[in-house]
């Protein structure tokens, strides 16, 4: 779908037509949305790009096997949600998912979006998001001072002698990488 934006201008008795067309297209705005857990919603904002001559929508959907978090579970979700543009509008819409704040502590969670059938204007950019939640149940490790680093390894990350960091444990309890 294009708008077509034309101009005339008389110069010397001659008539000059201009047209230009500019893209109607729909589009998330980021990549990845990152949201606290205990903030309620995660807001997923999808724009405009060019002026819409007439009405467009545009489905947003979960994306099945693309997450770690549950619907249900860790946000709400009902299913397929269309978003509907006017005729004219180059603001961006916002879909608002809920969020559970659980007593549990959990790694970050994930799930996908992504933007589907769309009418009155084509899909460009990003057309999928990952909502990361992070979790504010996890506490804080205490400082002990008690920490025992061991050399597991080398990786060269360039020319011999030029190494900028070394990853030298590994916890998988607090899934950390101490470098040095």
């Amino acid at each position: 779908y294009f708008y077509l934006a034309s101009c005339s201008i008389t110069l010397w008795g001659l008539q000059l037509l201009a047209h230009s067309a500019t893209a109607q297209t729909l589009r998330l705005a980021a990549a990845t949305v990152v949201v606290n857990e205990s903030a309620g919603t995660a807001s997923v904002s999808v724009s405009v790009q060019g002026v819409l001559a007439a009405p467009a929508t545009v489905q947003a959907v979960l994306v099945p096997g693309l997450s770690t978090a549950t619907a249900g579970t860790d946000f709400t979700w009902a299913g397929p949600q269309t978003l509907t543009f006017p005729a004219g509008s180059t603001d961006p819409q916002v879909l608002t998912v809920p969020l559970t704040d659980d007593a549990l502590a959990e790694p970050t969670e994930y799930f996908t979006l992504r933007l589907q059938n769309p009418s009155g204007a084509t899909l460009a950019g990003f057309t999928e998001t990952l909502v990361y939640l992070r979790d504010n149940d996890t506490p804080a490790p205490t400082a002990s001072r008690a920490l025992t680093l061991t050399h597991l390894g080398s990786y060269q990350n360039g020319a011999a002698g030029t190494n900028s960091a070394e990853i030298v444990v590994h916890d998988p309890a607090t899934q950390r990488l101490y470098v040095a």
